[in-house]
């Protein structure tokens, strides 16, 4: 069957061209490939708003407990200095300390017992007694006041200061000695005593 087109050519309508098949194909692919990854970042963008919208909520829920656990740590720490002043000193760390007077320690010197006393009228001491192993008598004195001069040295350590430089203990003071021997080796026993100030 023949179509005729009967209409004047001034009123004639232009022939609609066919779009070529594989602009079609590829509009069809760059859809299918393209539309599930903007799908997926849609759905990523809700779920990362409204777990941000959660969040939000969840830190305003906990400001004022952040803000009371804020106060109730500056109080402690307010009466904690209310105490170190009271007491009339700085705190003694003693695990530092202790970490301190193993370091301090001589060759040939060996801390037997570390002990705290308290007397009657609340001074409280640290007594160190200790033994010395040497052939001479003069090197047992040599390894003691070696020890003695060690524990107040700031270039070696802080054992003896507090963190402002001042003196943790008051003069340390070399209480007795008594020489022992065994296996050929002269043993000096010695007790320093030095008070905490």
């Amino acid at each position: 069957m023949i179509k005729i087109n009967l209409l004047p050519v001034a009123v004639r309508g232009k022939k609609v061209g066919r779009i070529p098949l594989i602009l079609l194909l590829a509009a069809i692919i760059t859809i299918i490939v393209i539309l599930p990854f903007y799908l997926y970042s849609k759905i990523t963008v809700s779920r990362l708003e409204s777990k941000k919208v959660t969040l939000e909520q969840q830190i305003k829920e906990l400001e004022p407990k952040v803000k009371e656990i804020a106060a109730l740590i500056e109080q402690l720490q307010r009466k904690e200095k209310a105490i170190d002043d009271l007491a009339g000193m700085q705190r003694l760390y003693w695990s530092k300390k202790l970490n301190e007077l193993s370091d301090l320690i001589p060759q040939n010197v060996k801390v037997e017992h570390l002990y705290l006393t308290t007397d009657a009228t609340g001074n409280r001491t640290l007594n160190i007694d200790g033994i010395t192993a040497c052939r001479s008598g003069e090197e047992r004195i040599k390894l003691v006041g070696d020890f003695i001069t060690a524990l107040q040295d700031k270039q070696r350590s802080s054992f003896y200061y507090k963190d402002d430089n001042t003196p943790n203990f008051g003069e340390i003071e070399f209480l007795s000695a008594a020489a022992d021997k065994k296996d050929g080796y002269l043993l000096a026993r010695f007790v320093l005593k030095m008070q905490i100030i």
